[in-house]
């Protein structure tokens, strides 16, 4: 969706502006040629290499001469060698703020108001200046704090399975739905294909920048359109630290275009860069860790005691599953009778039914384009004039879990596990690290619930005399949801990787090559889920394990109280396309019980049998598992 920069969009660029810009350049070049000779004093020496000094210019390095911003483009910068060199940088920045400029909105400190505001504070420059445009914004929008708002996982999109995160500044002076929002995303180009786009987000072909857009096209994006839920957390700042963020994202907004990766400098990772320019006492947030992810954010500022509660913001079909959930067995049955009658028709004078059918209607609408289906219109008529004449306010929509749901509980996105098996008639024990995230026994808050999320899973096993891999996932993607009868969710699931064959004598190589596909649904009876699925696999195997292509369904019922989890499934394959004529049946128990928020304990009982041979293996398996 393009970005609504408002009232803060670049100056015009006509023939003055680049002539004063061509005046500014050559007068730095003139001071660089003068002072060429001259060593920078030993203050500017040691603030050129301070947090300070490198966090607000997004570099990053260990040593002097390895420093380099995460910007990539030459406006962001002063000095030539700007990116590379914070020393020549400073030096050039201070020069530049100490030249007595004609006042214009292309003025140095109108530029770079942040950079001006942190160095007025340890050099002598020249007094601050009226600029015009960010006097005018800072006065007129007046923000009075600032917010991280996360939005949920979207499963549908490989930039945004890991959830997204950006910043929303609240007004007085503007309504809620024009709140501006500050959200940084990668620039892919139209044509990118799907290979394309996750190669390029993992290697950077692609640039990130800051864009501004009002709240309200924000949420119409994820909670419409991408069925996403918000948690909106108030940040707690200072009134310097709130007005030096607004200047640093001034001159982000306006001149920076950063390197972009998924894996770590992504909205997640350029945020934490940003909140170490400019909060104080949190300099070292810049220290990005190997992955950074939305989820990570918001558990790192809430330990740094940053974040005020959250706020829901129920996606669009959220806010009717959760009104219809509310609704008594009567109730439903009116609700639905309303909404499934032809054509649609008002059956019921309870004002509760009405508001839940008017919630619904504007999911409909919203689904289809803006627009509600003719059908639907005189319901949504009767529907708003039942609740016009009832005297009882509007149905408050509260998630039902927030205590425990909340993003800032969710579990840390590794995990490493330390187990024990009986493995047919062997003892075996078991241990594994799981790049990321999270699978569907582990605890649900700040996650999809019934949803897996895996890459990287790397499972051994000893007998105390062989190793052998029971089982590598490249990734792991499932999502087991409720068939809702006013808007049908279906279930899947997609895994590729590398499993261990129980029925053959383990050694290192005994396991073949997986990729499954499965497609169903699922229905909710007493806070349970069954769902039944159908799977297609492909194995490739090894001399042990020949390669087939199975098919068949699988049923399964999930229970979850928060704190323990139980999952047991079944499922039937059989062999088509080759002539192994081979079919089986396996059934997998599984059972989690969360010791704290970063421990588990699972235990697992797996079951094979191969019906044509009549041969039966099984492991059981009890694990501690640890996030961190």
């Amino acid at each position: 969706m393009p970005s609504v920069r408002l009232s803060i969009s670049p100056p015009h660029r006509n023939k003055n502006t680049t002539l004063k810009r061509l005046f500014l350049t050559l007068l730095c070049a003139v001071s660089w040629s003068l002072d060429g000779q001259t060593k920078p004093s030993t203050q500017q020496a040691d603030f050129a290499f301070s947090k300070a000094w490198i966090n607000l210019l997004f570099y990053s390095g260990s040593a002097k001469d390895s420093y380099k911003s995460r910007v990539i483009n030459s406006e962001f910068f002063i000095h030539p060698s700007g990116r590379t060199d914070p020393s020549a940088e400073l030096k050039a920045t201070i020069e530049l703020f100490k030249k007595q400029i004609p006042t214009t909105d292309d003025h140095p400190q109108c530029l770079f108001p942040a950079r001006y505001h942190l160095l007025k504070q340890h050099f002598q420059l020249q007094p601050p200046i009226q600029c015009k445009r960010l006097n005018n914004w800072t006065k007129s929008y007046a923000p009075k704090q600032m917010d991280l708002v996360y939005a949920s996982q979207y499963i549908s999109n490989p930039a945004s399975v890991f959830g997204h995160i950006f910043l929303s500044t609240p007004s007085d002076r503007q309504t809620e739905s024009l709140w501006q929002t500050y959200n940084f995303a990668a620039g892919i180009p139209k044509e990118t294909s799907g290979f394309g786009y996750i190669w390029g987000g993992l290697t950077g072909w692609f640039y990130g920048d800051f864009s501004i857009m009002p709240y309200y096209q924000r949420l119409y994006q994820y909670g419409n359109i991408e069925n996403r839920d918000l948690w909106v957390f108030p940040l707690k700042l200072s009134d310097s630290e709130l007005q030096q963020m607004l200047r640093h994202l001034w001159e982000l907004v306006h001149r920076a275009k950063f390197e972009y990766y998924f894996m770590d400098e992504n909205c997640a990772g350029v945020l934490l860069r940003l909140f170490a320019a400019n909060l104080n006492g949190n300099e070292d947030l810049s220290d990005l860790p190997l992955t950074s992810s939305p989820l990570a954010v918001i558990q790192t500022m809430y330990k740094l005691d940053r974040l005020d509660s959250p706020k829901w913001v129920a996606s669009r079909f959220n806010r009717v599953k959760t009104q219809v959930a509310q609704l008594t067995s009567k109730q439903e049955s009116a609700f639905y009778k309303s909404i499934y009658s032809h054509p649609a028709k008002l059956s019921t004078t309870d004002p509760t039914v009405a508001e839940a059918i008017i919630e619904y209607l504007s999911f409909v609408t919203h689904e289809n384009h803006g627009k509600l289906p003719e059908p639907f219109q005189d319901l949504e008529k009767s529907s708003y004039l039942l609740r016009a004449k009832s005297n009882q306010p509007a149905l408050e929509i509260n998630h039902p879990n927030i205590e425990t749901a909340s993003p800032e509980k969710s579990h840390p996105p590794f995990a490493a596990t330390l187990g024990y098996s009986i493995l047919n008639s062997d003892q075996v024990f078991d241990f594994s690290f799981r790049f990321a995230m999270h699978d569907m026994l582990d605890p649900e808050a700040g996650f999809i619930a019934n949803s897996t999320l895996e890459t990287m899973d790397l499972q051994l096993s000893t007998n105390g005399k062989d190793l052998w891999l029971k089982k590598l996932t490249l990734f792991n993607m499932e999502n087991i949801q409720p068939v809702w009868l006013f808007a049908p969710q279906f279930s899947w699931r997609a895994f590729l990787g590398w499993q261990e064959d129980i029925f053959t004598k383990s050694h290192l190589f005994d396991n073949y090559f997986s990729a499954e596909l499965a497609y169903g649904g699922g229905a909710d009876f007493g806070g349970s889920t069954f769902y039944i699925l159908a799977d297609i696999v492909a194995n490739i195997g090894s001399e042990m394990t020949p390669s087939h292509y199975e098919t068949g369904p699988e049923i399964g019922w999930i229970y979850s109280a928060g704190w323990w989890k139980s999952l047991i499934k079944a499922r039937y394959l059989k062999s088509v396309l080759d002539d192994l004529e081979k079919d089986r049946f396996e059934t997998r128990a599984s059972f989690r019980i969360q010791l704290n928020k970063n421990l588990s304990w699972i235990q697992e009982y797996h079951w094979t049998q191969i019906n044509h041979l009549n041969q039966q293996a099984h492991r059981l398996n009890t694990q501690l598992r640890y996030y961190f």
